[in-house]
């Protein structure tokens, strides 16, 4: 028996060292690891150096070297305006090597990490809590919380600690972050076949108006999506908090505070992803990633989990009365004009405007969607930040090596309605605040927390995909 596991733990021992001897920076991230783990994370160490490999390769052709990347990265500030279109050239690729470099460090740090904790490195899906999301009920037996990770240090210290909830610091709000600091907190789910899933609930977000100060803000901002890949996430629950509106027709009832839409379409009127955006810039390194290629024409919400979502609401209501729920929206959802503020009637009837011309025209919205979602109403969201989060998931480049970084990531799109959009005196969008955002949101845990468990339990009983989803 001893000699028996003395070969197996050989056998897996040569292809981890070969890999490792290939990439030797990355060799302290996996210091200490047991033999008899490792085939648990090859495939990751497998990506992880073909990643790194190609990344070396493309950066030759560029004529630069990891010493001049270093260099190039240290450059003071205050010298970047001296710099011309081919030194500033270097400095981007020097920082796309470096995000690439960031990127595989955290992914293989974090799947270890998964794996030292005893949760499954196998099955892994995703949640990001918006305003008004909080997260997951845990309990003692079927979705126990067994970890904890802050942004910005250790682990996840490439991955930038958002402000407080992204808005502002009041008294409250810091009461808050002490008692859920930002970060990812870590769940064993057993469905009820007793598949077991492991949930990484990501409590902040650093949204895109908050990274616009760096250098370049989309490779920021595209780090984590590109994290969550890498370690092998199924799909990703996202959610945001948003002023609703909807266009005008007497078959369909406003939208109410405390209602929830699902994302259909989502556009950005901001003009932030001009800064935002995975796929700007040179894409010449990063483009292994998925670059500016095939981002998916609506960004839209999958069918699957829309429907999953609706089947947890009815298991915990299986009265099923939909007067006594939140409603449930088919809803566009826009970044909008005035991010980070709020609404005033040119934004308001830009948006508009636009959301019209979108229902006028057939086939824009699935009407298998449609019939998924039990309101009728077709809502309009102003929210925040949420195109270059969402295009991040959907990148793809066919062309580059099949890893599980370059692939579509399957996501469901949720927002709540905190605030109607009235922009004229004395409508919603002049009372609005962000306390009072806070607040309809915290009414909202009662129903939505609960239903967030029971739809990741829900999908922790389904069978995974065989394969990942490479693309459409």
């Amino acid at each position: 028996m001893v000699a028996a596991a003395l070969i197996e733990t050989q056998n897996q021992s040569a292809p981890f060292d070969k890999l490792l001897n290939q990439i030797p920076q990355y060799k302290w991230r996996l210091e200490g690891f047991p033999p008899s783990s490792y085939f648990q994370i090859l495939p990751t160490l497998e990506d992880v150096s073909k990643t790194e490999i190609l990344a070396q390769r493309l950066l030759g052709k560029q004529r630069l070297t990891t010493i001049q990347v270093n260099s190039l990265q240290t450059l003071p500030i205050s010298l970047h305006t001296a710099l011309n279109p081919e030194e500033w050239n270097k400095l981007e690729l020097a920082a796309q090597y470096e995000h690439i470099g960031q990127v595989l460090k955290t992914t293989l740090s974090l799947k270890r990490f998964l794996i030292e904790k005893k949760l499954s490195e196998r099955r892994i899906m995703a949640f990001q809590c918006g305003t008004g999301f909080p997260l997951p009920l845990s309990n003692d037996s079927d979705f126990v919380l067994k970890a904890y990770l802050p942004y910005g240090e250790g682990i996840l210290g490439y991955i930038p600690k958002p402000g407080v909830a992204g808005h502002t610091e009041n008294d409250e709000d810091i009461l808050q972050e002490k008692k859920n600091p930002p970060g990812m907190y870590f769940y064993e789910v057993t469905g009820e076949n007793g598949e077991k899933i492991t949930i990484v609930a990501m409590l902040g977000r650093f949204h895109g108006y908050e990274a616009v100060d760096y250098l370049f803000p989309h490779l920021v901002l595209a780090t984590l999506p590109r994290v969550l890949k890498g370690i092998g996430v199924e799909s990703m629950l996202t959610t945001y908090a948003s002023g609703f509106d909807v266009v005008e027709d007497e078959f369909y009832t406003p939208p109410e505070m405390g209602d929830y839409g699902y994302v259909l379409v989502n556009s950005d009127k901001s003009r932030e992803v001009e800064l935002t955006h995975p796929g700007i810039g040179n894409q010449k390194l990063v483009g292994i990633f998925g670059g500016p290629f095939r981002p998916g024409p609506t960004r839209s919400s999958r069918l699957g989990l829309i429907q999953q979502f609706e089947a947890a609401i009815s298991k915990l209501h299986p009265d099923n009365n939909q007067h006594k729920l939140p409603r449930r929206h088919a809803t566009l959802f826009y970044d909008g004009p005035s991010t980070p503020d709020f609404e005033n009637a040119q934004e308001w009837a830009d948006v508009r405007g636009d959301a019209e011309r979108i229902l006028r025209e057939d086939r824009m919205i699935d009407p298998h969607a449609l019939f998924l979602i039990p309101s009728k109403t077709i809502a309009i969201a102003h929210g925040m930040s949420a195109f270059s989060e969402l295009a991040a998931y959907h990148q793809v480049n066919l062309g580059a090596p099949e890893t599980l970084f370059n692939r579509v990531l399957p996501f469901l799109a949720i927002a709540g309605c905190t605030d109607g959009i009235d922009p004229r005196i004395g409508g919603a969008s002049a009372e609005t605040t962000h306390d009072l955002v806070q607040e309809v949101g915290n009414r909202s845990a009662a129903f939505i927390a609960p239903v967030i468990s029971t739809y990741f339990q829900l999908l922790a009983s389904m069978t995974p995909p065989i394969e990942p989803v490479y693309y459409f």
